[in-house]
């Protein structure tokens, strides 16, 4: 009953959404995990630009036995339904910025801000600044190279 609940709020939404970040906690039972997993299934949009399936808490589950089926069936689900699956520590959040490929809580952030977000205008003062800058730089270093302060 819950999940034809929420499965009747994913596909009858009335706002639009353009990512979703699904977040499970690897500490809890297999049986749950498959459980919320399987709540999910059903809300495949193609609309959604940025899907993450979030392992959490895996420092504290790595030794238990049934570590490896729950990482399995999350990394399977994540492949079958479009989403990509990231790890996270609960003890050191923010382990994982050590490289160019980043894991964990930092990786979560890359993505957000990589993401491109239909809904984002980009504000007529913003683009006058840019221009005027790029103008002035160009003016300045006889260069062609266009930079925006304004834009990440």
């Amino acid at each position: 009953e819950k999940n034809e609940d929420l499965n009747n709020k994913f596909t009858n939404y009335e706002c639009d959404f353009e990512g979703m970040i699904i977040i499970l906690d690897l500490t809890k039972d297999i049986e749950i995990l498959n459980k919320s997993l399987d709540t999910y299934e059903n809300l495949k949009d193609e609309k959604l630009s940025l899907r993450l399936l979030v392992g959490s808490k895996i420092d504290l589950c790595m030794n238990d036995d049934d570590f490896q089926p729950k990482k399995m069936n999350c990394i399977n689900w994540a492949i079958n339904n479009g989403y990509e699956y990231i790890e996270t520590n609960q003890l050191e959040p923010f382990k994982g910025n050590e490289t160019r490929e980043k894991e964990g809580i930092p990786r979560i952030n890359e993505a957000l801000h990589s993401t491109l977000w239909t809904s984002i205008k980009i504000e007529k003062f913003m683009v006058e600044n840019c221009v005027e800058s790029n103008l002035q730089n160009q003016h300045e270093s006889n260069s062609n190279d266009l930079e925006c302060p304004y834009v990440a």
